[in-house]
């Protein structure tokens, strides 16, 4: 049964709900206004100058605005999906499991090979356009290699409505679920951005060192493969790169310590929890063993992002304890969190993006691996 906290989605407020209100209506505006006329000067590149108003003005919003008036103005994970099946003309396709894990499907339900992605957004934040078409993209781009995937998204419960126990508890029903079906371990590819990469990690750090008060699913053999995009890989504000580049990156500074406290307040195992929130703190010897559960990995982030440091000491450890893994760690010049989804946030597409194409190549080469 999933452990509810009692706080409800986007419950703000009524002080909140005016700044809400003031945010959106007056601020937004404004902002918006303001950032096209200081970047004016690079319109003569029209992909630099969309991205850059684009970063400005999220970075602004989300430095404005607490989790709960971010849940307030949005729609529900679900909610995307179908708005954004509608905008998109495609099949909904919906599965709901136990313990209010659902799956969404980009395309046909597969049973052969799958990926199955979690979404970021801290936590708090529901899945997004953005989220959905690059997961399209990626797998319209590896069906031109040769290779059909099914892509299941885990829309999963956000804080503070749950804690990161149950979002632990609806990851391993989503795996379960998938390889019922028939998947083979080695043919389902783990997959996820910022949260949800870190997600995915405590799901196999969870397989590693079992939490008491959630099941463990027994693997009989590895799963084919494990992308982390931008993992949140530690709840701190130490790192040189939060400060550095605070006006570069898509995600604001200011917002990170309510988002790291609020998510914080609803993982209930404390104190034994830092590994599973905090990945790059891991005590040495952590990952041990992971090379049991998966065989390769992928971790990305950008040069230009406040996570790059907490990324670059994850990747470190991972490649000092990966074992047998395959491991591959790519950091994006100029890259800012999540830089191939920031591209369809800004509606100019892959085009231009150096590090879309080595996730299509890398998720192609491990699907070219096993039958």
């Amino acid at each position: 049964m999933l452990k509810k906290t009692g706080i409800k989605y986007g419950d703000v407020t009524w002080l909140e709900s005016v700044h809400l209100a003031l945010t959106l209506g007056i601020r937004l505006p404004l902002v918006i206004l303001w950032k096209l006329f200081v970047n004016l000067h690079k319109i003569v590149d029209p992909y630099k100058f969309v991205r850059t108003v684009s970063l400005s003005v999220g970075r602004d919003l989300l430095g404005t605005l607490n989790g709960a008036q971010v849940q307030k103005f949005l729609p529900t994970s679900v909610g995307f999906y179908k708005l954004w099946a509608k905008l998109r003309g495609v099949e909904v396709r919906i599965e709901e499991l136990v313990d209010e894990t659902v799956l969404l499907w980009i395309g046909p339900k597969r049973t052969d090979k799958v990926i199955l992605y979690a979404h970021g957004g801290a936590y708090i934040v529901p899945l997004l356009l953005q989220s959905l078409d690059f997961a399209q993209y990626l797998q319209s781009a590896l069906k031109t290699k040769g290779h059909d995937v099914g892509i299941a998204i885990l829309a999963y419960s956000l804080v503070p409505t749950v804690g990161l126990e149950g979002q632990l508890a609806q990851t391993t029903r989503a795996v379960e679920h998938i390889l019922a079906s028939g998947v083979k371990p080695e043919n389902l590819h783990l997959m996820g951005d910022s949260a949800g990469a870190q997600l995915m990690l405590a799901f196999l750090s969870h397989l590693l060192h079992p939490l008491d008060n959630i099941r463990r699913l027994p693997l009989a053999s590895p799963f084919g493969s494990m992308y982390m995009m931008s993992p949140w890989s530690a709840f701190s504000m130490e790192s040189p790169s939060m400060q550095e580049n605070a006006d570069k990156d898509l995600l604001s500074v200011r917002s990170m310590p309510d988002w790291i406290k609020t998510v914080s307040a609803q993982f209930t195992s404390q104190p034994a929890v830092n590994p599973f929130t905090s990945p790059a703190k891991a005590p040495e010897g952590w990952f041990n063993g992971l090379d049991a559960l998966v065989r390769r990995v992928l971790v990305t982030g950008g040069s230009d992002e406040i996570f790059r440091d907490d990324i670059n000491t994850l990747a470190a450890k991972l490649e000092k304890e990966k074992g047998k893994i395959q491991m591959t760690f790519v950091m994006q010049p100029g890259g800012v969190h999540i830089d191939p989804e920031v591209d369809f946030l800004c509606m100019v597409g892959p085009k231009r993006n150096t590090l879309t194409p080595v996730i299509v190549q890398w998720f192609a080469e491990g699907l070219s691996g096993f039958s």
